[in-house]
Formats: structure tokens, C-alpha cells, sequence
């Protein structure tokens, strides 16, 4: 199975940061109705030298891909971000 996730950054360049309640309405207008299903993590990540907060979507399977960079590129344009981060881990997994 493949995994896809994309990394968003929570900084706004020196405009602030993305708040609680504009990353929930992002993920309702933009998420939501992009994908059925998706693993959102929160943590902690470092740009260009600059700790910040970080938001972690994850899709299993090949044919979410696709509405993902979509999910991507309405982040970028939304909270004007030079960049966001695509990662694809391919591995079996078993379940016992």
C-alpha cells in the first residue's frame, strides 16, 4: 500500500500564523471535500531556520494522490506559503 502525506507550515511569512480557526475552515472548504478520508497529525517542524507548527495530511492509495496536491496547492495559495512538502512511503503492511 502507498502512503502519501502532505507537511504544511503554520507561519505566514511575517504576517503571523495559520490559527486554529482558519486551519478548521480550510480543512472543512478544501479538505473535506476533496477527500473521503485522511489522517491529520499536528506537530512541530523547522523552515529555513524558523521552528514552527506543522499540520501532517495522509492518504493510503494511489487514487487520493491526486486530490492531495490539489489539498497542496489550495494551502500554498490560501496562506501564502512558498512551499509545501509531498512524501510517498511504499511498503506491505500486514495485519495480524
Amino acid at each position: 500500500m502507498e502512503t502519501t502525506t502532505l507537511t504544511v507550515g503554520r507561519n505566514i511569512g511575517n504576517e503571523g500564523t495559520v490559527t486554529n480557526q482558519m486551519l478548521d475552515e480550510f480543512i472543512k472548504n478544501e479538505v473535506l471535500t476533496r477527500l473521503e478520508y485522511a489522517t491529520i497529525t499536528h506537530g512541530m517542524g523547522i523552515y529555513k531556520g524558523t521552528m514552527e507548527a506543522i499540520v501532517c495530511f495522509a492518504v493510503t492509495g494511489k487514487q487520493y494522490e491526486d486530490a492531495l496536491f490539489e489539498v497542496g496547492e489550495a494551502y500554498k495559495k490560501a496562506f501564502r506559503q512558498d512551499s509545501v512538502m509531498y512524501s510517498c512511503d511504499m511498503r506491505e503492511v500486514a495485519f495480524k
